[in-house]
């Protein structure tokens, strides 16, 4: 009776001491759920596939965490790479937390001399599905194809398959599978990649504002990438973070300009791995709340500003970064310019 009366205080204290710590957890908020972090994939049980004629494989061209990365090649927005899961990511327990990001750590390859972002034989121009379409979009010739007019299948209008520069890449397109075979897609701007070491950059999305990951299991089997161009992306880092830094912008120069000269605006501000957006209005008092966005901009004043008495006025200039999903509040900086003839 004794060892009965005793065994059930253990079993109650030991369960006190289970919802004891989910209850502290809870309060902390979810931690750092990681996908990858350079090691090998064997040993995190994820498996690279192609997808169309994209690539991917591991590699030890770029690391940024651990011993390796993950070399994707991808020749645009439906030919990448999947990267499958043994173990699916759960991401139920933050389907509600605006402070959670869904957060890739990338670096891009070095352009070579035609400026092809290290394509080179991994892009697989010469063999594979969609070939021909590569083939003739890298000639000099009009038309990209074989037998185009003016670029016959030997090479370009001159005769020389000669590699034409390709446009860097804009953004990635990211497509989650989950357990339950649903979909939900996103596009991470390069634009509002924050460097954290020499080449590499972080990209984040919040998974609040990833649609239709509510409408699924919420667990993630698949992770595809694709870019917007072709592209060799390398990843140093997949993971799930919470982020809760405030927008803060920097100061702006008071200026003294002259009409209709180029004026250099740079914007400078910090927000976590929030991708920022920065708005500029250059007067306060035209009624125009927005006229340029972009980190760093030019603008022309095309007129000085006088007051009644024809005395020179200055501009206000306003600055204003908000979060690209609009999760965290704005912050703004103001200045003043003033406008001589």
């Amino acid at each position: 009776m004794k060892f009965s009366l005793r065994l059930t205080a253990l079993s109650v204290g030991v369960s006190l001491g289970v919802l004891g710590a989910i209850s502290s957890m809870s309060a902390q908020g979810p931690g750092e759920l990681r996908v990858y972090k350079g090691e090998p994939i064997q040993q995190v049980g994820l498996s690279l596939l192609p997808w169309g004629s994209g690539d991917a494989r591991e590699s030890e061209e770029k690391v940024y965490l651990g011993s390796k990365s993950i070399k994707l090649t991808t020749h645009g927005r439906y030919q990448g790479a999947r990267l499958v899961l043994q173990n699916p990511l759960d991401l139920k327990t933050v389907m509600n937390d605006n402070s959670a990001y869904l957060q890739l750590t990338i670096a891009l390859a070095n352009r070579d001399s035609t400026g092809s972002m290290g394509l080179g034989g991994d892009y697989g121009m010469m063999s594979g599905p969609g070939s021909a379409a590569m083939r003739g979009m890298m000639r000099g010739g009009r038309g990209g194809g074989p037998g185009a007019p003016g670029a016959p299948d030997g090479g370009g209008a001159d005769g020389n398959s000669s590699m034409v520069k390709q446009k860097p890449i804009g953004k990635l397109r990211l497509v989650l599978v989950a357990t339950d075979g649903k979909k939900m897609e996103t596009w991470l701007p390069m634009e509002s990649a924050v460097t954290v070491r020499e080449e590499w950059k972080q990209l984040a999305v919040p998974v609040v504002a990833i649609n239709g990951l509510k409408e699924s299991a919420g667990t993630i089997k698949e992770v595809q990438l694709f870019g917007d161009t072709p592209a060799v992306v390398f990843i140093g880092e997949l993971r799930v973070i919470r982020d809760e830094t405030p927008i803060r912008v920097d100061d702006l120069p008071e200026r003294t300009v002259a009409v209709n000269d180029p004026v250099q605006f740079n914007g400078s501000a910090e927000g976590g791995i929030t991708p920022l957006v920065y708005e500029w209005d250059f007067d306060n008092q035209d009624g125009v709340a927005l006229d340029k966005t972009g980190k760093n901009i030019i603008h022309r004043f095309r007129k000085s500003k006088r007051d009644a008495d024809r005395n020179s006025q200055p501009f206000i200039v306003t600055l204003t970064v908000r979060d690209l999903y609009g999760i965290k509040k704005p912050a703004t900086r103001t200045t003043k310019i003033l406008v001589t003839i």
